[in-house]
């Protein structure tokens, strides 16, 4: 898989700590293969992050987490939203269906109910 300079630019930071994928880590490793750019580019940050003091890396972690944890919740939230939406449309629709359904028979059998 061929990915760009780009994409390895935006990814090295997943792929330095280790959660990236293994498709991931493997087209990032065959790009820095063939790419002294990127190679250089990473081998800065992999030093850049090794020096920095273990509290702070704890922090941007737990930083870091509770930004994906607020995604998330606001993921699960749009998504009960969508949900609560589609059901509420679907109700709706039955209603009216029912409504228009018995307005038809009753106009079909208005001659028939006396």
């Amino acid at each position: 898989m061929n990915i760009s300079c780009d994409m390895v630019m935006d990814l090295i930071s997943l792929y330095n700590d280790g959660v990236a994928s293994d498709d991931t880590c493997r087209a990032i490793r065959e790009h820095l293969k063939g790419c002294g750019e990127c190679r250089r580019a990473y081998a800065s940050y992999a030093e850049t992050e090794k020096r920095k003091p273990i509290e702070q890396r704890e922090h941007e972690s737990d930083e870091l987490s509770r930004k994906y944890t607020a995604v998330a919740r606001h993921l699960r939230r749009h998504r009960l939203l969508s949900n609560a939406a589609v059901i509420l449309l679907i109700l709706l629709s039955v209603v009216i269906g029912g409504v228009g359904a018995v307005k038809l028979f009753m106009l079909n059998n208005k001659d028939t109910i006396h």
